[in-house]
């Protein structure tokens, strides 16, 4: 996802991340997420190299993916570090990926009667799938 600038960043903390501004009476949503662009736009002016707005969609992608909260859109701010490192590093590979790896791997080395069926079923698990077939596998004492 690109935003393009700084509104669409707020509103996919929102919609990505679950943030929701504080709306009151005398502060309603249009005013709560100008608010938040405003923090935005002085972090940015701080280091408009680093904060950009590529920079932040990557950070809303980082914290989605990590499942990590927001309790305002400049939290992102602190995340664009660990987002970029991760998005740098091609190898980089989820929990239950590296998981199914090595239940793949452990298969090989096994090849026993079952090695077969269960190196099909995980490779050709996928989304929450995977997750499925590894504790299947594991209950059936494999690993």
């Amino acid at each position: 996802m690109t935003s393009k600038n700084l509104l669409d960043i707020v509103i996919a903390c929102e919609n990505t991340l679950g943030w929701l501004p504080s709306v009151t009476e005398k502060t309603p949503r249009w005013k709560a997420r100008t608010n938040a662009v405003a923090v935005l736009k002085t972090a940015i002016a701080k280091d408009p190299n680093k904060f950009t707005i590529d920079n932040l969609d990557l950070a809303i992608e980082y914290s989605r993916r990590k499942r990590l909260p927001v309790k305002k859109p400049a939290d992102l701010v602190f995340r664009v570090d660990d987002a970029l490192e991760l998005a740098a590093d091609p190898f980089s590979i989820s929990d239950i990926g590296q998981a199914m790896q090595d239940a793949v791997d452990w298969e090989l080395n096994r090849k026993d009667d079952d090695s077969r069926r269960w190196i099909q079923r995980l490779t050709r698990a996928a989304g929450d799938g995977r997750q499925d077939v590894l504790a299947e596998w594991k209950a059936d004492g494999r690993g």
